[in-house]
């Protein structure tokens, strides 16, 4: 039977019980901690690294919009053709390189070309992982699950955005950009280090039955 209970105790419980919820909830998590911290590091990145005034933030937000809207037309037919696990597996990778080639832009015209690449898998991954749960959890507890995620989305903004700050301050802004970047990769090559480890034990025992 469905767990029963309030708000957020219930769809902690059925996310805990079903792997299928765990792992975007655990991957959204990761990716909006980068994206929150990278968001905070805008302005600097900017100012700092690429002699641009800090109002020019506004291109880059516009880029990413634009980004978004494309990525909004381009998920329903990448579902259809890919299904969901590999449509999560190839945004997340999208995203993770996006960030790196923003946080790595020469000048403002590449800074606001890599945020408009940063929204397609962006608004794809989110998306989808929405997409995930109406198909993958009771309708009596999607409105309970769906409050946990968003949640988690919250403790994701305040953590990236207090960290991103405190890394640059300690480590430097470039250390800190690309550090986020990769903090943004790890849900991605999770499970391609999973399969591929699982892809060797196979071809051992295999070899060693032969």
């Amino acid at each position: 039977a469905p767990p029963t209970g309030g708000g957020l105790r219930a769809g902690l419980a059925q996310v805990a019980t079903r792997p299928a919820l765990r792992g975007p909830l655990v991957a959204n998590t990761l990716f909006l901690t980068a994206n929150a911290g990278l968001t905070a590091l805008l302005v600097p990145l900017l100012v700092t690294r690429l002699d641009a005034p800090g109002h020019a933030v506004g291109y880059l937000i516009s880029g990413l919009g634009a980004g978004f809207l494309l990525g909004a037309t381009l998920t329903g037919p990448t579902l259809a053709r890919l299904g969901t696990l590999r449509t999560l597996l190839l945004a997340r990778i999208g995203t993770g390189v996006a960030f790196f080639a923003l946080a790595n832009a020469p000048a403002l015209p590449a800074a606001v070309l890599a945020a408009g690449l940063v929204g397609v898998p962006g608004s794809m991954l989110l998306i989808t992982v929405q997409s995930h749960l109406q198909h993958t959890v009771p309708a009596g507890l999607l409105g309970r699950v769906t409050a946990l995620f968003l949640a988690a989305d919250s403790l994701a903004a305040i953590l990236g955005g207090l960290a991103a700050p405190a890394l640059a301050a300690a480590l430097g802004l470039g250390f800190a950009l690309n550090a986020l970047s990769a903090l943004a990769l790890v849900p991605a090559l999770t499970p391609l280090a999973v399969a591929a480890r699982g892809q060797v034990r196979k071809t051992r025992k295999f070899g060693g039955g032969s």
